[in-house]
């Protein structure tokens, strides 16, 4: 794909900004007018260290005389080291960490000589036993004396990638005018060739732990390696059929417990159609940097020797989270009745997130950490073996707030309970039983009361994890909106908890068919199929909110094509979840031509009886959900729907492109 784009002459400051570990370490270097760098250091937004030095007079010798006078300087930082310095006609920054198993090292060169600038720069990943590596290596050029041209390449490999050079991307660059940083016009290329493992075309990174984790079954599948970071923009584009079979992944609720339960009881426990999203592999080795064995043995197939009553153990690092709430707010439960001190961690979304809904029940049984008056990330936790079990009421509708509660009163004295005023998934409870446990329940209003007798052991088990609803919501919505949809998406859990979407969606004129077709893990199985309908705006029921609290950016596009208003309310939830999910919803549908109000507690969709406009660019705000939900959207709309980056997907729907594919969908990157 070529492409061409117009940019501004280069300004008289320019800033390169090198985030390295995370953003652990973040270096900054000023160029001021061609004359006079700045080069900053900073570390959890402390500076740490200033390096600076002059040019020259003149603008055009800036190449030229650079670095006439010398310095160098090491700055310590976390878990690694940054060295800068610069003598006569050369400029390097190189930067060295090391995070759980995984060391980073770049270097950055410029060499200039008589009015010529070379960039080098290249990024080397390398994980436990070296065959999980990958590099970077780019090339560029620039003659300033007569300010005409940039040249520059840049390529992306894994460093035998499980033992084969697996993928690589070739970009290329060429620029005329250009100044140092930027360009008046610029036409740039890139390509990419690819041989991934498994049934879907994103990459995961699921090995553990090196510490915790050395059989030979615990190495990541065949293809399995990190993509370059940054942004993915992608379009989907309008298609007059969506149609074909395919089976729902694995639920992404039931993955986590069931790797958090199995690492808990005492023997193995094996899981086969477990989900591989990002969210679920950082529990796995969460659990694994707290004692438990964690194995892949093939597509979904795992297995957890637990701790048993020896329980669980401070890790040696940092427990990072990415970006999954609910890893890092159940593992919060777990941890709290164990003698251990653990730090957690997550990504810049995870971090905006609220963990006081969960902290406040744990801090009154016994918990001790330094989250701070806002409860963010990241933070430290240490747990107690003397933790007391309490009766609390979520003030807020919340399965992940009942989960933690549940998990950590497994080890508190006394009978831990919880009273919901309206039902949510219950998924805890359930596999709680299935490892043994007894968990009651009574019927309280419209609400229920789950109690749970600490000191309780669990056992292993071996189980199915059912299909995901919440995955095959979007399958099911692309075969509602398509004008020739015929769209069978098997083995999905059928449970009241998780069920409001289809409901929702039949209220409004969707009239889905399902059939059973089994069960798993005590869930019933079913088969859904939808075909394409002209939906009506309807108000949905406040009781199916907490039954679809994940679903509501796919419902929002199925209100989009409807006739009429469709009214949300009671969903404030919403904007506590991987964004403020009520206005990334409002956000993505306005982008696209769709009348829309947002209120304190929902949002009302005013439908447009048929496709909207499309044509818009969503910002998907980290949001997975908000990502699918508006290519799903792209399919059926008059005109193609882009989202800014697609990576965040990988966290919970690991196949989701390549289902949609496989239905028909064209949804293309650029």
């Amino acid at each position: 794909m070529g492409w061409a784009t117009l940019k501004p002459r280069a300004p008289p400051f320019q800033v390169l900004i090198f985030i390295v570990s995370g953003e652990q370490i973040i270096v900054v270097i000023v160029i001021i007018d061609f004359e006079f760098v700045v080069i900053i250091v900073i570390k959890q937004n402390v500076i740490v260290g200033v390096f600076n030095a002059f040019f020259g007079k003149a603008r055009r010798d800036f190449l030229a005389r650079a670095f006439s006078v010398g310095f160098f300087g090491v700055v310590a930082v976390e878990n690694g080291i940054v060295i800068i310095g610069g003598d006569d006609d050369i400029l390097f920054v190189f930067v060295l960490t090391v995070r759980f198993d995984v060391l980073v090292a770049a270097v950055i060169v410029i060499v200039a000589h008589d009015g010529v600038f070379v960039l080098l720069d290249g990024i080397f990943v390398f994980r436990r036993g070296f065959h999980r590596g990958t590099r970077r290596f780019g090339f560029h050029f620039c003659d300033r004396r007569a300010d005409l041209f940039v040249f520059g390449i840049e390529f992306f490999a894994t460093a035998r990638a499980n033992r084969g050079a697996l993928a690589q991307i070739v970009e290329t660059l060429f620029a005329f005018r250009a100044g140092l940083l930027g360009a008046e016009f610029i036409l740039s290329h890139g390509a990419s060739l690819a041989k991934l493992g498994g049934q879907n075309g994103m990459e995961r990174a699921l090995a553990m732990n090196a510490s915790d984790c050395q059989s030979p079954g615990c190495d990541p599948p065949n293809g399995a390696f990190q993509r370059s970071v940054g942004p993915m923009p992608w379009t989907s584009h309008p298609v007059a059929r969506l149609a074909g079979r395919l089976a729902a992944p694995g639920d992404k609720s039931c993955s986590h417990r069931a790797l958090i339960l199995g690492g808990l009881a005492t023997g193995k426990s094996r899981f086969s159609g477990l989900l591989e999203g990002d969210d679920v592999i950082r529990t796995g080795r969460a659990m694994a940097a707290l004692g438990a064995t964690v194995e892949r043995l093939g597509a979904g197939e795992w297995q957890i020797d637990g701790v048993g009553a020896r329980g669980l153990t401070s890790p040696s690092s940092p427990l990072d989270f990415g970006n999954s709430g609910t890893g890092s707010r159940l593992m919060m439960g777990v941890m709290a009745g164990f003698a251990l001190t653990a730090r957690l961690t997550g990504d810049a979304s995870l971090s905006s997130r609220p963990m006081n809904r969960v902290l406040t029940p744990l801090r009154q049984m016994g918990l001790k950490d330094d989250a701070g008056p806002e409860g963010r990330l990241p933070f430290t936790l240490t747990g107690s073996r003397t933790l007391k079990a309490i009766t609390y009421a979520p003030p807020q509708a919340s399965a992940q707030v009942k989960s933690c509660v549940l998990l950590a009163g497994l080890n508190a004295h006394g009978e831990t309970v919880v009273e919901e005023a309206k039902p949510t998934r219950d998924h805890t409870e359930r596999m709680l039983r299935g490892f043994g446990a007894e968990v009651s329940e009574t019927q309280m209003g419209q609400g229920t009361r789950i109690a749970l007798k600490g000191g309780q052991r669990l056992h292993s088990v071996e189980a199915l994890i059912p299909g995901d609803p919440s995955s095959a919501a979007f399958l099911v919505a692309a075969g509602i909106l398509s004008p020739g949809g015929d769209v069978l998406v098997e083995g999905v859990m059928s449970n009241p908890t998780r069920s409001g979407f289809f409901d929702a969606a039949d209220l409004m004129g969707a009239h889905l068919g399902a059939e059973e077709t089994g069960d798993a893990a005590g869930e019933r199985l079913i088969a859904i199929h939808a075909g394409f309908a002209r939906l009506k705006g309807r108000a949905i029921p406040e009781r199916l909110v907490a039954s679809m609290i994940d679903e509501f950016p796919i419902l929002s596009v199925l209100a989009a094509f409807a006739d009429g208003e469709t009214i949300v309310s009671g969903a404030d939830e919403l904007r506590v979840k991987e964004s403020d999910r009520i206005k990334a919803i409002v956000s993505m549908l306005r982008v696209n031509g769709v009348g829309v109000e947002e209120t304190a507690d929902g949002f009302i969709v005013e439908g447009c009886g048929g496709p909207p406009p499309g044509g818009g660019l969503v910002e998907t705000r980290h949001d997975h959900r908000i990502a699918m939900s508006a290519l799903v959207m792209g399919t059926a709309a008059q005109r193609p729907v882009s989202v800014d980056d697609v990576s965040m997907i990988d966290t919970s729907y690991p196949e989701f492109l390549a289902h949609m594919a496989q239905l028909g969908a064209q949804i293309r990157e650029g």
